[in-house]
């Protein structure tokens, strides 16, 4: 289709191995899940995906929920175990690492020279916080949640089935890279009470 058009035009041959690869990766791009059975190859499939990060259970003690009883035909409560899925903020940043433009942006000093306010990293509390100025790289992570519906994604006031999503962005980066969703990461799921 059009990668021929483009080889042809700029005189690549059809067999170059740079376009064979491309051409290759074209195509798992179409269908990625293609071939994939159940869950577990698909897990198996995200594991083996550079940058991916994932989540591990945490304990956070028990909680009492409505279950309907098929045999009463009642709602009653019951005690459930609460717990969280956890991305470790570690793992997180090493796989941001990778990225050596990311790394270029973590290792420079982004503070305005012209005192106008554009950051966080230009206020009078940035450069009154010692832990900013230690060497090397210093990551600046800032940390938010959002709640949210599972079942409603129009609104969170409305229904049972509530998250809390934690996320993370490094403040190191430029406003404009912090405002892109593949900067956004995801650190852990609560359910909401």
């Amino acid at each position: 289709g059009q990668l021929c058009s483009l080889s042809d035009h700029y005189k690549i041959p059809r067999d170059d191995p740079s376009l064979v690869k491309l051409k290759d990766t074209i195509e798992i791009c179409k269908n990625p899940f293609d071939g994939l059975q159940n869950s577990k190859d698909i897990w198996r499939y995200y594991e083996s995906q550079q940058g991916f990060v994932k989540s591990q259970p945490f304990f956070l003690g028990y909680r009492w929920d409505q279950r309907f009883n098929h045999v009463t035909k009642e709602y009653e409560q019951v005690q459930t175990v609460d717990e969280c899925r956890i991305c470790s903020i570690k793992d997180i940043l090493e796989m941001v690492c990778r990225n050596p433009e990311i790394v270029q942006f973590l290792m420079t000093n982004r503070r305005q020279r012209n005192g106008c306010l554009a950051d966080f990293c230009d206020g009078e509390k940035f450069a009154k916080t010692d832990i900013f100025y230690f060497e090397g790289i210093v990551f600046q992570i800032m940390l938010y949640a959002d709640e949210f519906e599972t079942v409603n994604p129009l609104g969170s006031k409305t229904g049972g089935q509530k998250l809390v999503g934690l996320y993370m962005t490094l403040r190191n980066l430029p406003p404009k890279m912090n405002s892109n969703f593949a900067n956004m990461h995801l650190v852990a799921l609560v359910h909401a009470a």
